[in-house]
């Protein structure tokens, strides 16, 4: 059921941009925020959501470069995170990568 919820998590922030406009919900504090919620440690969301928000503030798309995935990185580092009790450095560690 858990891995349903974050799914639809997963699709909400990549529906975001293409359905609802530009409403910056696909961002890394929402995202985070939403599978801390699903994972029943909202506080632990939201901080890692607050570093990863920090880590892909800077991230500019150059001409033809392909931009990060902060939506399926930002989900994965979370749980990863949470389902092992790590803090908010392992969730970095992961999601940047899978990002």
């Amino acid at each position: 059921m858990t891995v349903l919820l974050i799914f639809l998590v997963c699709v909400f922030g990549q529906a975001n941009a293409k359905f609802l406009g530009d409403s910056m919900m696909n961002r890394p504090i929402v995202i985070c925020s939403l599978t801390g919620l699903v994972m029943g440690n909202f506080e632990m969301g939201l901080k890692i959501g607050g570093s990863l928000e920090l880590a892909w503030l800077g991230l500019i798309y150059y001409g033809v470069s392909m931009p990060a995935e902060v939506v399926t990185g930002s989900a994965v580092g979370t749980y990863y995170a949470i389902s092992t009790g790590n803090g908010f450095d392992v969730a970095v560690a992961i999601a940047l990568p899978a990002g």
